[in-house]
């Protein structure tokens, strides 16, 4: 029969490669928690970027467009006096 110190000795040691095993367990998963974590980060990181360009071209794009209508509207303006500066040179020469 063993002796009871041997007995507790084997109990110890088996108890002891169980919390090894769960230590382990719980450093895998530390591990994948971090990965997702950094994953995540990374993600917000991007949305965060993509979302301060929406509001940089949310303040840009009114100003672009009041130039847009203001060109459009000077490029209308301008073809008319054109186009009235020809007639006038047209009625012009038709006289002579």
């Amino acid at each position: 029969m063993r002796s009871p110190i041997t007995h507790h000795a084997s109990r110890i040691t088996h108890h002891a490669s169980r919390i090894t095993h769960h230590a382990s367990r719980i450093t895998h998963h530390a591990s994948r928690i971090t990965h997702h974590a950094s994953r995540i980060t990374h993600h917000a990181s991007r949305i965060t970027h993509h979302a301060s360009r929406i509001t940089h071209h949310k303040r840009v794009l009114p100003s672009f467009h009041i130039c847009c209508i203001i060109t459009t509207l000077c490029f209308v303006v301008v073809s008319r006096i054109d186009k009235q500066f020809d007639i006038s040179i047209g009625y012009r020469l038709a006289v002579r």
